[in-house]
């Protein structure tokens, strides 16, 4: 996809023929014109413009979790997207982490375990759910 048009907006002086009557219409056409514009010009975002969210769990390496899924599809997708040690933010995590999860009947996500985590230690874990 190309860059965003450089007209974003329609004016009267375009429609000189029609200037009795296409005020009351391109007020709603530029009110949402600039909504576009604005979404689509780097505004989109997981929790609000896709059937996602994301969700920051505190975590135990070596034990499970579990949070509500609050979309009203079932989740076909789990990703971190951010992991921290609770007692030291700024530390570096060096290992990859993968996420087994599962989903449940009562419209719970189970975090089964994480690969990548120290037995014990306390997680600060972030994730993004995907729904489908």
């Amino acid at each position: 996809m190309g860059k965003l048009p450089s007209i974003k907006n329609l004016i009267i002086e375009d429609f000189p023929d029609q200037k009795s009557w296409i005020q009351k219409l391109i007020y709603p056409i530029n009110a949402f014109m600039e909504m576009v514009f604005l979404n689509l010009n780097k505004g989109l975002t997981f929790n609000e413009n896709m059937l996602a969210f994301t969700k920051e769990v505190p975590f135990i390496g070596g034990s499970s979790a579990s949070f509500k899924n609050i979309m009203k599809v079932r989740p076909v997708g789990l990703w971190i997207i951010d992991a921290r040690q609770a007692d030291d933010y700024n530390a570096i995590l060096s290992s990859a982490l993968y996420a087994d999860w599962t989903y449940n009947q009562n419209n719970e996500i189970v975090i089964n375990n994480i690969s990548g985590l120290t037995a014990g230690k306390k997680y600060i874990i972030t994730f993004a759910v995907i729904g489908g």
